[in-house]
């Protein structure tokens, strides 16, 4: 698979790029990630409308402790995994 893929759209014929690069997360990735934001929640690192300043690189140093050979970083990793 080349990532691409051809739509259709008004009888023209395009192609659409779809980028091969997106990281796929580990079922192990996930479930460290979830008792990382238990254990935030634990410390008293939520607030209201969220988690407070800093969280990210809480959780990136975390992750990085349990997966030293891991690539994932606190943007766009961990933010958008939180955020879907």
């Amino acid at each position: 698979m080349d990532g691409s893929s051809n739509i259709n759209i008004g009888g023209r014929v395009r192609k659409r790029v779809v980028p091969t690069s997106r990281r796929v997360w580990t079922y192990a990735e996930e479930m460290e990630l979830m008792c990382a934001l238990k254990d935030l929640i634990v410390r008293g690192q939520k607030c209201d409308n969220g988690f407070k300043f800093g969280y990210l690189l809480l959780l990136e140093n975390k992750l990085a402790l349990k997966f030293p050979s891991t690539d994932l970083k606190g943007d766009p990793h961990i933010n958008s995994k939180i955020h879907v």
